[in-house]
């Protein structure tokens, strides 16, 4: 059992390195292939293609990735925050330093609205956005003028631009999240 025990850790090690690589790797070219990931990842391509059967897999492994990590930044929103609104500022700031992540995702969306795996944890994070506007609107901290559906779009919106800006050399993440979270006040406040 040791020696099963060191090997899953090199597996697991392994395939965080390919995952690690692949996004960097897609982001900058869409054509990269799982040699060019193994290449950087600097692991055999026989371990690639060992743990994924094709490209597709690995970018769909990647996506699930990124979206374990919008999550892992944001668990402990919830304990931290003053009320729903202080949440949603809260938000802007954690995920908007996922850059790497966010352009992974824009940039294969096409792709992945064939993955049922990948819509239904899309759909589970798009749900928790929904229910804090909620949650906000019926503390009275967002304006009954609009509904959730346009508080989740508007904010969805400002994170585009959240991570667009911070993309450039004179945004940094925090000033980026600042300026969202100042826009979605100022937008649906009451």
């Amino acid at each position: 059992t040791r020696l099963s025990h060191k090997m899953d850790a090199r597996t697991n090690n392994s395939r965080k390195k390919i995952i690690q690589s692949g996004l960097k790797l897609f982001i900058q070219n869409e054509d990269s292939t799982l040699v060019d990931v193994a290449k950087r990842a600097e692991v055999g391509r026989a371990t690639v293609y060992h743990q994924f059967k094709h490209k597709e897999a690995l970018q769909e492994e990647i996506a699930l990735y990124c979206l374990d990590r919008f999550d892992e930044v944001n668990m402990s929103v919830e304990n931290k925050a003053k009320d729903s609104l202080d949440a949603i500022r809260l938000v802007f700031e954690n995920t908007l330093p996922l850059y790497e992540e966010f352009a992974f995702l824009q940039k294969f969306e096409k792709m992945f609205q064939k993955s049922e795996k990948l819509q239904v944890r899309i759909q589970q994070q798009d749900n928790e956005i929904r229910e804090l506007i909620k949650l906000a609107k019926d503390e009275g901290l967002l304006s009954k003028h609009f509904c959730v559906d346009w508080g989740f779009y508007f904010f969805e919106g400002l994170l585009y631009a959240g991570y667009k800006m911070s993309h450039l050399d004179n945004y940094s993440s925090g000033k980026a999240a600042h300026l969202a979270f100042l826009s979605f006040k100022s937008g649906v406040a009451s």
